[in-house]
């Protein structure tokens, strides 16, 4: 730390200013002991690292993305983990020589707030563990006094600023909900948040949009938490979202990626911070009139999971297609059903074709279960070969939101006879 910002620390606080109550003062980042019981978890063994992480060992480099925007939940990090976070801070402040904590503020345009080691003019021990104490306490005051200057949110070049400090070492944590909207990860494009994750992360890697995360392990904080005006996406685009980051930053070159189970944002709030625009939902299919075209999109609640014929939420899946099997009811028996499963251009023909049938059949088994009848239904798979089919391939290589326009269960009702 230089000499300006050491001047500044002592004219802050005497030597003497307990550490509890610096890393406790209202509204601290690291808040420690604010979060009640929590069960202790270990920042350093987040999610079992491989090999690779050896250089994010403590005493390396700390980074802090904050994410202080609308939308999203103030970045107060609870109980335990704000002590594993500090206990990081201060392992790198001890490090010979001293490695360098990077403090950012997430907003539409992100900035490096804090970029230093520590540094001391002190001889003894007692004097250079002050300072050092005050180093800390510093950090987190910098961290808590910040305000996002520009609308919408920009996580990736957050995570880029911060990392480019890092020189490939070290443990970066990100507190925000991960509901980036700034291309060119905007989530508020239709469709990209139920997106295909592999897909995703080998877009933006094949356009070189990805920062260079080898030798950071990342622990992300608080994703998919939000305040209002933005909507509770719901556990299943949660976790879509986490494999999303997670995918992409493997991808990037992290040897670690995890996320804080224990630890959750403050739910504060952000009235009068720059807007930030809300990521849409998707809208629950509205089944028209039996005798005609009902589209269940994968990006719905008739969604599978990649490359699987398992329902991404078997819940939601039932009760959309048991509110199709009432409007069918009444035709029965002469009523027919063609049962379409289409796919993205992914892998080879037979596989799009495979998967695509495979889809179209459970659909059909689920119908069976509500009362539709087997033999009215006429499973059937396609892959790329159907008339709504849009090019989703781009010099990039796959679309993953135009990939997923084109994943879908199209059921073609035939009426047999008048409703009963």
């Amino acid at each position: 730390m230089n000499e300006i910002v050491s001047e500044s620390v002592r004219d802050r606080r005497s030597p003497m200013f307990p550490r509890a109550m610096a890393l406790c003062m209202a509204a601290a980042v690291l808040c420690a002991g604010c979060g009640g019981g929590s069960k202790k978890h270990s920042v350093a063994q987040a999610s079992q690292p491989s090999s690779a992480c050896g250089a994010a060992e403590s005493g390396a480099p700390v980074g802090l993305v904050l994410g202080l925007r609308a939308n999203s939940p103030k970045p107060v990090l609870p109980g335990d983990f704000a002590d594993q976070v500090t206990a990081l801070i201060t392992a790198a402040a001890k490090a010979k020589p001293a490695a360098p904590v990077v403090v950012t503020e997430l907003d539409g345009v992100p900035h490096l707030a804090y970029d230093e080691p520590f540094a001391t003019t002190a001889k003894g021990s007692i004097g250079i563990k002050t300072e050092r104490d005050q180093y800390v306490s510093y950090v987190n005051t910098v961290a808590s006094s910040l305000k996002p200057s520009q609308p919408q949110a920009d996580d990736l070049m957050a995570i880029r600023k911060t990392t480019d400090q890092m020189k490939h070492r070290g443990t970066l944590i990100v507190a925000d909900s991960g509901l980036q909207t700034s291309a060119p990860l905007d989530f508020r494009t239709p469709g990209l948040l139920e997106a295909t994750p592999a897909e995703i992360a080998t877009s933006l890697s094949n356009s070189g949009e990805l920062p260079d995360l080898h030798g950071i392990r990342v622990v992300f904080v608080g994703v998919g938490q939000t305040v209002t005006p933005q909507p509770d996406i719901g556990q299943p685009l949660i976790t879509n979202l986490k494999h999303i980051w997670q995918t992409l930053l493997v991808k990037a070159g992290a040897c670690d990626v995890s996320f804080e189970p224990d630890a959750s944002l403050a739910d504060s709030s952000t009235a009068g911070y720059p807007a930030v625009g809300l990521v849409p939902l998707p809208a629950p299919p509205k089944p028209g009139p039996f005798c005609g075209t009902t589209v269940f999109a994968d990006s719905g609640t008739v969604g599978f999971e990649p490359d699987t014929t398992q329902f991404r939420d078997p819940a939601a899946a039932h009760t959309t297609l048991a509110n199709y099997a009432a409007t069918v009811k009444p035709y029965l028996p002469g009523a027919t059903i063609e049962v379409v499963g289409t796919t993205a251009t992914w892998g080879d023909e037979a596989g799009r074709l495979k998967l695509s049938a495979e889809r179209a059949q459970a659909v059909v088994d689920e119908l069976v279960t509500l009362g539709i009848p087997r033999a009215n239904l006429k499973p059937e798979g396609v892959g790329t070969h159907w008339s709504t089919h849009v090019d989703d391939v781009t010099k990039n290589g796959l679309n993953p939101v135009l990939a997923e326009q084109n994943r879908s269960v199209v059921l073609v009702g035939h009426c047999g006879g008048s409703a009963s």
